[in-house]
């Protein structure tokens, strides 16, 4: 019973951060990024089943008190993914070894790549919602953009979409409809990512969490990731759709790589107290230098190669 009112306010909760939050300033972003937490945390410290619960209690909430068509987006960008999450943090079994750690437990690079999938196959079947064919889908988004910025500033339709000063935006509408679907990967990519590590991490500390706490530091994406990454970059030189599913592959696997890059560093320093700074000033360049992002995915990379960590122990601590 305590599950169930768990997951009941949990599911509420996480929808109202869908919902209601506005994510236009960089507190109401980051509400949004962590809409799936609740149900992360009830499905750590219960069992995934009652993260999906909560999932469909939250579904609920929407459809019958703000918006129905709400309540499938919902589903798809925060109620499945924290289940997923939940199923694949907590599973055990001998099935697929060679992606598991000693315990039985998928690694966290194996959750990483997961996530990942399930990130550009739900933005590219929504790209073939809006439109079967790539030239829809791309007049559409130009079409959203056009409107708009006639709606903001108050643009004649006569006048195309020059501003009153004289300045053109068509050719910004047209990189507008050509990025914005592969960028679309970024946000939900973070969102399931960070609410999953603060929704494990909770249970950890709420002594509820029924598995021991892996190591971060050793985070490694499966040996396939790197031939998806090269598959990925391959299919973007097709265009169209095919172009599309190479940029969201190579887009959330370069964003793996990326985490991949950071745990090398965190494992370096792990016990040089004289260098722990650069931890910090490695997240810091991170989120302040957005192209530095390359050169950490980059040297996730490497280390994917060549084994940076290759004294590495167990990658699991102690629950504590």
């Amino acid at each position: 019973m305590q599950a169930i009112f768990a997951s009941l306010g949990a599911g509420i909760a996480s929808a109202l951060l869908v919902a209601v939050v506005q994510p236009q300033s960089v507190f109401g972003l980051l509400l949004f990024l962590i809409a799936p937490l609740p149900l992360v945390v009830t499905g750590f410290s219960y069992h995934p089943l009652v993260a999906a619960l909560g999932a469909l209690f939250g579904c609920l909430f929407l459809d019958v008190f703000i918006m129905p068509t709400l309540s499938l987006a919902y589903a798809l960008i925060a109620g499945i993914p924290a289940w997923l999450i939940c199923e694949a943090g907590m599973r055990r079994g001998a099935r697929l070894a060679f992606l598991r750690d000693p315990l039985g437990y998928f690694t966290p690079g194996v959750v990483l790549m997961g996530i990942a999938a399930y990130v550009s196959a739900l933005i590219f079947t929504g790209a073939l919602w809006i439109s079967p064919t790539y030239d829809g889908l791309r007049a559409y988004l130009y079409s959203a953009f056009e409107e708009t910025v006639r709606s903001q500033y108050q643009i004649d339709p006569k006048n195309g979409l020059r501003l009153p000063d004289g300045t053109d935006l068509e050719p910004l509408g047209r990189i507008y409809s050509r990025a914005i679907p592969s960028l679309m990967a970024l946000p939900f990519f973070l969102m399931s990512v960070l609410s999953g590590y603060l929704g494990a991490k909770v249970a950890q500390i709420s002594q509820r969490l029924p598995r021991p706490w892996p190591d971060f530091r050793l985070t490694r994406l499966p040996a396939i990731a790197l031939f998806a990454l090269a598959l990925g970059v391959g299919l973007i030189f097709l265009g169209g759709f095919a172009g599309l599913a190479g940029e969201l592959i190579s887009l959330t696997l370069g964003l793996c790589f990326l985490l991949q890059g950071l745990a090398v560093i965190h494992w370096r320093v792990r016990e040089r107290q004289g260098l722990r700074w650069l931890i910090s000033a490695s997240w810091a360049v991170l989120i302040i230098f957005g192209l530095s992002a390359f050169a950490f995915a980059a040297l996730g990379i490497i280390d994917h190669i060549f084994d940076l960590r290759r004294t590495r122990g167990p990658d699991i601590t102690p629950n504590a």
